[in-house]
């Protein structure tokens, strides 16, 4: 049997402009994309070493930025990143959670009053 799991981390730094001008240059680090992926692989073997039957391995990667981006911001409860599901656009990035607008504030699908279509 062969799944593929997928998760999503979100990182986030305040930075300085200096800061900014790097990153605007270079995506993301490639030594901190190594660190993170043999994080992962790490807790997940840690997580299946009961199961010698399983073999974990990498797949890929991907970074989206966020900030900026059409349909995003943070829940005004719990501060996670989202997306509004009712004003997506082809920029907007859908690899976070799933929310909408109430009330001009951003709520997640936990959030959201129980009667919206969304709310989990």
């Amino acid at each position: 049997m062969t799944i593929t799991d997928r998760y999503s981390v979100t990182s986030s730094a305040e930075s300085t402009r200096q800061d900014s001008d790097i990153a605007r240059r270079v995506p993301f680090p490639l030594r901190t994309d190594e660190v993170i992926r043999e994080a992962i692989l790490g807790a997940i073997r840690v997580v299946l070493s009961d199961r010698p039957d399983f073999r974990v391995e990498w797949e890929s990667l991907s970074i989206t930025p966020i900030d900026g981006k059409p349909g995003t911001g943070r829940c005004a409860v719990c501060n996670c990143w989202v997306y509004d599901v009712e004003n997506v656009t082809s920029l907007t990035p859908t690899m976070i959670n799933r929310g909408a607008i109430v009330n001009e504030q951003y709520l997640c699908d936990e959030h959201l009053p129980e009667d919206h279509p969304v709310a989990f």
